[in-house]
């Protein structure tokens, strides 16, 4: 999209050189060449002429040349280069926009990823944790110390834990490919042969 603007703002920038040039005089050179065939071209017997003597015989060249002074249109000239000119500033300050978001969007993606940097660490501790406990309450299950609805407890917030990990885990390595993506690193492993 950014290029996308700038390659806008450069033809808006051309446009105005173009509009400025419709206020100076103009020499044009043109040159032509014309024949043509037509049936009621006959010769004295009353037969139409063969296409190829017509085609040799109706050849006709031209050339010239054109000078146009701008006197009476100046003022529509001139409003067009203003027009141009506003236009241009319209395209520049799109393109400042569309930068502008492109930086806030790649700013937010780093916040995003330093908060889920933390974010995964402590999910980690707590999985870890939640790891912890379960083994302890499945060893005191063994020894009869808990009933199987605490053991069951243990393992599922254990689970949830897990769960809870994978996701963080997952998010940031999206977030981490966005990135890589708005620095130009390849995101895909796709071989371009």
């Amino acid at each position: 999209m950014i290029k996308a603007q700038e390659l806008r703002a450069k033809a808006a920038k051309k446009q105005v050189g173009v509009a400025r040039g419709n206020l100076y005089p103009s020499l044009s050179l043109f040159a032509g060449i014309g024949t043509g065939y037509f049936e009621t071209f006959q010769d004295s017997l009353g037969n139409t002429l063969p296409f190829r003597q017509q085609f040799r015989d109706n050849t006709s060249r031209f050339y010239g040349v054109s000078l146009n002074v701008p006197i009476s249109n100046g003022w529509s000239a001139r409003s067009r280069v203003k027009q141009a000119k506003i236009e241009r500033l319209r395209q520049e300050n799109n393109l400042e926009v569309q930068e502008q978001v492109l930086f806030q969007t790649i700013q937010q993606l780093v916040q995003e990823y330093n908060s889920l940097l933390v974010e995964k660490e402590q999910s980690h501790r707590n999985m870890e944790a939640q790891r912890l406990s379960f083994t302890i309450a499945r060893k005191r299950y063994e020894k009869g110390m808990i009933n199987a609805i605490e053991l069951f407890t243990a393992k599922n917030l254990f689970a949830s834990a897990q769960n809870e990990n994978l996701q963080v885990r997952l998010r940031s390595e999206i977030n981490r490919s966005t990135l890589d993506f708005y620095r130009g690193l390849p995101v895909f492993n796709i071989n371009q042969n």
